[in-house]
Order: structure tokens, then C-alpha cells, then sequence
């Protein structure tokens, strides 16, 4: 925190900063080379053609029902996953990037509200899955960028199960 003194010199200095940023912007923006070179980038197919190449090299070759994102901070989290049957809002996957998986087990994903890949929530009516309870062990999953829960990893199965997650369409 600033003592107040310096506040109101650091407001002055910001004001003077964005005047004379939207004043450059403004220059510039009027200019014809600047237009020109805005509209190529804009228009250059080559750079979409590369980055969709780069795209399908990543999921080598594999269908996915949709590429998963953090919903905090929009990271890539999984580009190969599987929409639950029941329960349309989660996913599995066995590969993984940018996630934190914490150390700590005896993590219940049904707990606190928050619906699982067997366990209540998601209008299961809170009905537990036909296995004994406790016999899997979940491990919490985070976003490695932000922190943000997104899932539970299943430890015996090696599983990922999202539940917290932005999909899009693959």
C-alpha cells in the first residue's frame, strides 16, 4: 500500500500514462501501413494451416469427445477424454497435462457437493456406485497453472476424472 501522499502521484502518473498510450494508439491506427499490416495478419491462412497441423500432430491421430481447459485460467488440461455416459458434465482420461495431482489420498469426490464419476450429484439421487466404499482411492486434481480443482485421479486404476473442467468441441 502507498502512503497517501504518493497515492495521489501514482493516479496522476497512470492518468498521464493511458493519455498518452490512447494518443499514440490513435496515431497509429490512422495510418495505412499500419491498417495493411493488421489486415494481413488477419488474413493470413498459412499461420491457421500451420497451427492446425501442429494441432493434429499433438493428438496424434486419436477422437476425443472434447479438448478440456482449466475453467480458471483456460490451460489446456487433456486433449484425449471420454464424456461419462450418465452424467454429461464429466470426463476420463488417462493422459493428462499442466495438472497438479496432490499427495494426500482418501480424497471422496462425492463429498461436499461436488459429483464424482459414481458417486451422488449430477441427479444420481446420492446413490453410491455397486463397488464397496473405500475400496478406490482418489487423489485430488488441480490445475498446475492456477490451483483451480478440476477432478480426482482414481490411484488404482490410474484415471483421471474431471469434473471441474471448460470442454469444447473436438
Amino acid at each position: 500500500m502507498l502512503p497517501p501522499n504518493l497515492l495521489g502521484h501514482s493516479r496522476v502518473f497512470l492518468l498521464l500514462v493511458l493519455v498518452c498510450f490512447a494518443h499514440v494508439r490513435r496515431r497509429l491506427s490512422n495510418t495505412p501501413s499500419f491498417r495493411r499490416s493488421l489486415l494481413s495478419a488477419l488474413r493470413e491462412r498459412s499461420a491457421d494451416e500451420e497451427d492446425a497441423v501442429w494441432a493434429d500432430q499433438q493428438r496424434e491421430g486419436r477422437v476425443s469427445d472434447a479438448v478440456l481447459s482449466c475453467p480458471g485460467c483456460f490451460t489446456t488440461l487433456c486433449i484425449d477424454c471420454q464424456r461419462h455416459e450418465k452424467y454429461h458434465h464429466q470426463y476420463r482420461a488417462m493422459f493428462v497435462m499442466n495438472c497438479a495431482v496432490e499427495a494426500e489420498e482418501g480424497y471422496d469426490p462425492t463429498a461436499g457437493g461436488q459429483a464424482g464419476s459414481g458417486g451422488g450429484g449430477g441427479g444420481g439421487g446420492g446413490r453410491r456406485p455397486k463397488r464397496a466404499r473405500g475400496s478406490a482411492r482418489y487423489r485430488r486434481v488441480t490445475c498446475g497453472v492456477c490451483g483451480t480443482e478440476v477432478g480426482a485421479l482414481e490411484v488404482d486404476e490410474e484415471l483421471y476424472h474431471f469434473y471441474h473442467v471448460f470442454p469444447s468441441n473436438a
